[in-house]
C-alpha cells in the first residue's frame, strides 16, 4: 500500500515524536553545532522559525524543517530528520523539492552549516541544488563543516 505524505504546520508537540526517532547524524549535528539536545534545538528553532513545517508519512512525524529571518529576504534553513525518511525517501525527496520551491519565492538567500559528517544531508542538499564551501571550524567544538547556500542572483547568472 502506497503511503500518503502530507506536510502541516509545525508546533511544539511534535518536538517530542521526533525526538524519540531522531537520525543519530542528526543528534550528533546539533551537539557539534551548538552543543545542544535535539529537544532544546527544536524549541530555539521553533521560537524563532518564520516558517515551520513537519512532513508526514501516513500521519507520522518524519521531519521538521523551517526557515529563520536573518534579514530582508535572507533566511537560515534548518531540518531534523527521522529514521521515518529512510524508509520514505522517494516521498521525502519529493516533498523536499516543493517545500524549497517553496521558500525560493519568499527568500533570495537561504543558507547554514551542515556537519561533514552527515553525508545523506550532504547528498540531499547538494541534490536540492545549494552551493557548498569548506569544509570551515564552527561551532564551540570547532568541528569540520560545511557552509551551504542558495541565492537568488547566482542561480539567476547560472541560467
Amino acid at each position: 500500500m502506497k503511503a500518503v505524505y502530507g506536510v502541516i504546520p509545525a508546533t511544539l508537540e511534535h518536538i517530542e515524536p521526533i525526538a524519540r526517532t531522531v537520525r543519530q547524524a542528526d543528534v550528533d549535528e546539533c551537539w557539534a553545532a551548538a552543543m545542544m539536545t535535539i529537544r532544546d534545538a527544536l524549541t530555539m528553532s521553533l521560537a524563532g522559525a518564520a516558517i515551520a513545517r513537519v512532513g508526514t508519512a501516513d500521519g507520522v512525524p518524519g521531519v521538521i524543517y523551517g526557515v529563520t529571518n536573518i534579514g530582508p529576504r535572507n533566511g537560515q534553513i534548518w531540518m531534523i530528520g527521522t529514521t521515518l525518511i529512510d524508509r520514505h525517501q522517494r516521498g521525502f525527496l519529493e516533498h523536499s523539492l516543493t517545500e524549497l520551491d517553496d521558500f525560493q519565492q519568499s527568500y533570495d538567500c537561504l543558507w547554514n552549516y551542515v556537519d561533514v559528517r552527515n553525508k545523506r544531508a550532504v547528498r540531499w542538499l547538494k541534490w536540492l541544488g545549494f552551493s557548498f564551501e569548506g569544509p570551515v571550524s564552527y561551532g564551540p567544538m570547532e568541528k569540520p563543516f560545511y557552509y551551504f547556500s542558495w541565492q537568488r542572483c547566482a542561480q539567476e547568472i547560472a541560467a
